[in-house]
């Protein structure tokens, strides 16, 4: 089923670092770089912790006027729940 709908991952890792992890996890989704953080940050997701720096992970649905239509601010990768939550989210559009 198409749902017209672009996947891609944002960390602070840089590009390189990106493609490695992309290759040895056999990813079907380009991975981007954010690493001066301001996508994290625009997105509520820039932590930082004992003086580093990380993305949390969280789901994010944007819509295409980039309006923000559903969020998981506590997703657990590789649990089906959150998969079902988000492609429901997505059905919904």
């Amino acid at each position: 089923m198409d749902r017209n709908v672009q996947v891609f991952g944002i960390s602070l890792d840089d590009v390189e670092s990106h493609r490695k992890f992309r290759a040895e996890l056999g990813l079907p989704f380009p991975l981007l770089a954010d690493t001066d953080g301001a996508v994290s940050k625009a997105y509520d997701s820039l932590m930082e912790e004992g003086g580093l720096k990380y993305a949390a992970r969280k789901l994010v649905l944007v819509d295409k006027a980039g309006k923000v239509v559903w969020r998981d601010e506590d997703y657990g990768v590789g649990e089906p729940a959150e998969l079902d939550a988000l492609l429901k989210a997505v059905a919904a559009l």
